[in-house]
């Protein structure tokens, strides 16, 4: 009777802490870009997120792709086997056949990976209809399927603002910088939870010497309240007020501006770094917020 009672116990053990508390999978999608600022047939990624601390994933037979058309993932020169708490980025099979746009971008803690098709899904992921991205396992089990909406700015994704709850439409946002953050942490990732501005500076150093590449400078930011009044202006190192992108401009939370290198009177600025500062006011609330970043303005890159 004793045996069967520690029988009854263990079993239950196993049952109380070894059978899965939550069905939340350990892999998850974090980043879409459908509608890349550089050719869609080159220039669209997937980005997933390991959020294990201990387990890593082999990814070898793992499927990605649009309901209608998944390709295997493949090896692009880092392997196959996603690390705990590191981000992959699944990128066009013929990426590499392009300007390669993300190379400054992507960390190289993230892992690199590439498809056997030359696009995502069924000719690349659409910027005219909502498609819905899948990822399998080498069982075939559908480990998320996630549909991105559309309205993008071209070449700002869709991302994923708590990584570990699921992937509802309340749960992502457009992303606050231009090209998107493949291989890092997403640029409105608990947002809700920020406490001071955040300031995003793509691409930097920039050049405007008029030549159709990286003329113009994103500066997108994130406030920590709902509704300001954002001056945005930028100096040179000595504190000489160059431009004024945004003066007392009633923004939400988060927004962007491109400056073409001129000052205020029309003239492109010299090359060298600048400093870019952002006030939001919220009068309703008495609260101001301030940030500061640099930019280099560069000559022919």
């Amino acid at each position: 009777m004793i045996r069967m009672m520690l029988g009854v116990r263990n079993i239950l053990f196993l049952i109380l802490f070894c059978w899965p508390i939550s069905s939340f999978p350990q892999i998850v999608l974090t980043e879409v870009m459908f509608d890349p600022a550089g050719p869609d047939g080159t220039d669209e990624f997937i980005e997933i997120f390991n959020l294990s601390e201990f387990e890593e994933v082999n990814l070898t037979g793992w499927k990605v792709g649009d309901s209608v058309d998944n390709d295997r993932i493949e090896d692009a020169g880092k392997g196959l086997i996603l690390r705990p708490r590191q981000y992959a980025v699944i990128l066009d099979g013929d990426y590499w056949e392009s300007a390669q746009s993300y190379h400054s971008i992507i960390p190289d803690e993230a892992l690199v990976l590439t498809i056997e098709g030359s696009t995502l899904g069924s000719g690349g992921l659409s910027n005219n209809r909502a498609e819905t991205v899948v990822l399998f396992d080498a069982e075939d089990q559908i480990i998320f399927q996630y549909t991105y909406t559309l309205g993008n700015i071209s070449g700002h994704s869709d991302e994923k603002i708590d990584l570990d709850k699921p992937d509802v439409p309340e749960n992502w946002a457009d992303s606050a910088v231009l090209n998107g953050t493949p291989g890092f942490q997403n640029s409105v990732f608990g947002r809700h939870l920020s406490v001071s501005p955040v300031l995003f500076i793509s691409p930097n150093p920039f050049s405007p010497d008029e030549d159709g590449f990286e003329d113009e400078v994103e500066i997108a930011y994130i406030l920590p309240i709902n509704t300001a009044s954002v001056n945005l202006r930028i100096y040179d190192v000595k504190g000489r007020l160059i431009r004024t992108l945004l003066g007392a401009y009633m923004s939400g939370s988060h927004g962007f501006v491109l400056w073409d290198g001129k000052d205020n009177d029309g003239r492109t600025a010299r090359i060298g770094i600048y400093i870019v500062c952002i006030e939001g006011l919220d009068s309703r609330e008495g609260v101001v917020v301030t940030a500061k970043s640099t930019v280099v303005l560069a000559g022919r890159l």
